[in-house]
């Protein structure tokens, strides 16, 4: 029996509409594959850059094309630029693009400051707003990695304060290492004149160590900071409150009595 039936339409439009159907996955599967080997593309490019800009113009708001433009305007040293995709990303009602604006900004702040001459009002007024930056971004949430290059940051910048406030969260966040950076606490402390500070943060070193001669040292530490302080009341009282372990060893017991001389 004869098929009567009407074609919707011949065999070659039916295969050329297959093919062109194929074509357009093909264009969207690799214009996918294009879009994830640029924003993992940390080398500078301004073909990338290029790719980004055209779709920003059709996502404006995206916080990630956003994110690495902004890391591409810096690394090819177009500062202006990447201070306003901070801009941008800190507008974004979202607590991880605000964070990342934020980062990029610290970092327009650091790049400006340090190609400046040095001792030059443009340096000191770059590490100024650096330090400002670093010590509102210091009640953020941050990762360990973020905590760590803040408070590297901050040193950089001048703000050892700041630091000691990244260091303390470290001491927290970063538990393999909460030691080191405990003792980070201290050296920056001392450095600050901030005597009791620094021997409660050795204080709480020696508390934190298993290893008895790593333990004194802390403790040793401790006395003598509040010593160079002229406190030597509280080197004598701090001292006998926190031997702990140590009120058999003989030079912790040693220090303890040369503390009030």
């Amino acid at each position: 029996m004869a098929n009567n039936r009407p074609r919707i339409a011949a065999p070659t439009t039916l295969a050329g509409l297959t093919l062109a159907v194929v074509a357009a996955l093909g264009a969207i599967y690799q214009g996918g594959r294009l879009r994830e080997r640029i924003v993992d593309d940390r080398t500078p490019s301004e073909l990338n850059v290029a790719y980004l800009e055209a779709w920003l113009r059709s996502a404006p708001s995206d916080p990630v094309y956003l994110r690495v433009l902004g890391e591409q305007y810096i690394a090819l040293g177009q500062i202006d630029h990447a201070e306003k995709i901070a801009a941008r990303l800190t507008a974004l009602d979202a607590p991880v693009a605000r964070r990342n604006g934020e980062r990029l900004a610290l970092r327009c702040d650091m790049q400006r400051a340090f190609a400046a001459t040095p001792g030059s009002a443009d340096r000191e007024a770059g590490l100024a707003r650096a330090r400002e930056h670093l010590a509102a971004m210091a009640a953020e949430s941050w990762s360990v990695d973020d905590l760590r290059t803040l408070a590297g940051q901050a040193l950089a910048a001048g703000a050892t304060d700041v630091a000691v406030r990244y260091e303390m969260r470290l001491v927290q966040a970063d538990p393999d290492r909460r030691l080191y950076w405990q003792r980070r606490v201290a050296q920056h402390r001392l450095g600050l004149g901030d005597y009791r500070g620094t021997a409660q943060a050795y204080f709480a070193a020696q508390a934190m160590d298993t290893d008895r001669a790593s333990a004194r040292r802390d403790f040793l530490a401790a006395v003598r900071a509040l010593q160079s302080g002229n406190l030597l009341d509280e080197a004598l009282s701090e001292g006998d409150a926190h031997l702990g372990a140590l009120a058999d060893d003989r030079e912790s017991l040693e220090a303890m009595f040369r503390a009030p001389k």
